[in-house]
């Protein structure tokens, strides 16, 4: 999935499978990254695996998981010189993302960067997540967390609460 003005696409379906995809250069036209831009956002989806894919010098972020996403297995996956960031959780749960490579995100490779915490893996009021065994090397920020919640949606508060950041290997950030 290349070279697409906007985002690349995004899952729409519960149950989805994106495995061994590329992604790149995506979200290229002048227009707000802080909204939905990058590789691939998803939102509003339950139940969903993400694979071996690559996410490459994008605009905004690589990967956006977005509004309610849950139930989200996020394995294998490289996050490498996007704008603003590799991968950013927020407002969603349940989502586990292990042995990935976040690599010189943030770091004004694509584009100049202004936003919060830009960098490999960004959580942002979300819950029962896990990060564990990712490696996070020349990015803004290796990991970062963010609390502006609770943030209601369908009567459910979100804010951090019950996440793992375990086993992860940060340097250089």
């Amino acid at each position: 999935i290349r070279y697409n003005g906007h985002t690349g696409g995004g899952a729409r379906r519960d149950g989805f499978l994106s495995e061994r995809s590329l992604w790149v250069g995506n979200s290229w036209k002048p227009i707000s990254r802080s909204w939905a831009a990058g590789g691939d956002k998803i939102a509003g989806v339950s139940g969903g695996v993400i694979r071996d894919c690559v996410f490459y010098r994008n605009g905004g972020r690589g990967l956006w998981l977005d509004i309610d996403v849950s139930d989200v297995q996020g394995v294998g996956s490289a996050f490498i010189e996007n704008e603003v960031g590799g991968l950013f959780i927020e407002i969603s749960h349940d989502i586990n993302v292990t042995h990935c490579l976040f690599l010189r995100n943030g770091v004004g490779v694509v584009g100049e960067v202004t936003r919060w915490s830009a960098g490999g893996l960004q959580l942002a009021e979300s819950f029962n997540c896990v990060a564990a065994f990712n490696t996070c090397i020349g990015n803004q920020d290796g990991i970062a967390v963010r609390e502006h919640g609770p943030r209601p949606i369908g009567g459910v508060p979100f804010y951090n609460r019950g996440n793992v950041i375990a086993g992860n290997v940060c340097a250089y950030n």
